[in-house]
């Protein structure tokens, strides 16, 4: 499973939280060149150096670490810059070499206004919002006290739908949020267990849904992934994902599974399996709505031919959908 994204903080938040150990919140809230993460990026820290997701690449999360620890002693939340275009870089001994500039905030957790758990609520709601931050105290409120913008009151309004630093009086940090993508995988065989860990890694939200009972074992899956049975009819959990790849090696099952499918509004769909197989499935089927939509075989030409590296294929073209990529090398040809 992912180690940085929403899910891997708030679940690392509510293991510090139940042990009652300290925590520190770092958050790029602004960015300028070429940076491994952009604003929004998070990275929770405890004062014995734990950490849970990542800001910097390793190109400065040691002395972050350090600022972190100071912090969590202190008490009080503080910014930091790393501008990594100066030559006075090789003064710090980072050797850095990235050619931007990354500003964080740092700020000691609490119950009251924190926004791992404003974070929580909005997955748990399953639904976008912008988390607001106060980077200097307003109204009674002290900085690093979060609230979900229309969602409750805050100490100070906020107007339009823009997201990052603004520096107005207080200056406050906007984290516009959406849910992780939601990937369907309709067919429980070996070959859908590296998949689901694969999308799993990438932050995603899994489901594996097969139509065999046998099948549908939650202890064969990571413990992020949601396992269930497939009855024949589409359900509101079906409907709602992001991406499906339809593969249980039976071509009827695949038929039922495809059929329940095909009047959701899912972006991305695909069947495993060879040209002629994904022809003679939409033959069956009949259903005018599929042959634009309906990718197979599935996945990108990564070569290969184990599970692990057709889940890789099918991971990266659904990755190159979301973001709307190309899917293409970056060095040009």
């Amino acid at each position: 499973m992912s180690s940085h994204g929403p899910q891997a903080l708030i679940r690392a938040h509510a293991t510090y939280r139940g042990e009652g150990i300290p925590m520190v919140l770092a958050t790029v809230i602004r960015t300028r060149g070429s940076t491994y993460r952009k604003a929004g990026a998070r990275m929770l820290m405890t004062a014995e150096g734990d950490a849970t997701g990542i800001v910097g690449g390793g190109c400065f999360d040691s002395d972050l670490l350090e600022q972190a620890q100071a912090v969590a002693r202190e008490g009080k939340p503080r910014s930091l810059v790393y501008d990594m275009r100066s030559p006075d870089e090789a003064i710090w001994g980072l050797g850095l070499g990235c050619e931007g500039e990354v500003t964080l905030f740092l700020q000691p957790l609490s119950d009251e206004g924190n926004p791992l758990l404003c974070l929580e609520e909005l997955m748990a709601d399953d639904r976008p919002g912008r988390i607001v931050t106060l980077l200097e105290s307003a109204n009674g409120s002290p900085p690093g006290f979060s609230w979900i913008a229309g969602g409750s009151s805050g100490p100070v309004a906020i107007d339009g739908e823009e997201t990052g630093f603004r520096s107005g009086t207080p200056p406050v940090f906007v984290d516009g949020f959406r849910p992780p993508p939601r990937l369907l995988i309709c067919g429980a065989g070996v070959d859908a267990v590296p998949l689901a860990r694969q999308g799993l890694q990438l932050g995603w939200r899994v489901t594996v849904l097969d139509h065999r009972p046998g099948h549908v074992r939650a202890e064969r899956f990571p413990d992020d992934a949601e396992v269930a049975h497939f009855n024949g009819a589409l359900t509101p959990l079906m409907a709602r994902a992001d991406a499906a790849v339809v593969m249980s090696h039976n071509l009827n099952a695949d038929r039922d599974y495809l059929r329940a499918l095909a009047g959701t509004k899912i972006g991305y769909l695909g069947a495993l399996g060879p040209t002629a197989r994904r022809e003679r499935l939409l033959e069956e089927l009949a259903d005018e709505s599929l042959p634009d939509r309906l990718r197979g075989p599935v996945g990108l030409d990564l070569g290969g031919e184990l599970p692990e590296e057709i889940a890789l294929s099918i991971t990266a073209e659904i990755q190159a959908f979301l973001h709307a990529a190309r899917g293409r090398p970056l060095t040009p040809p």
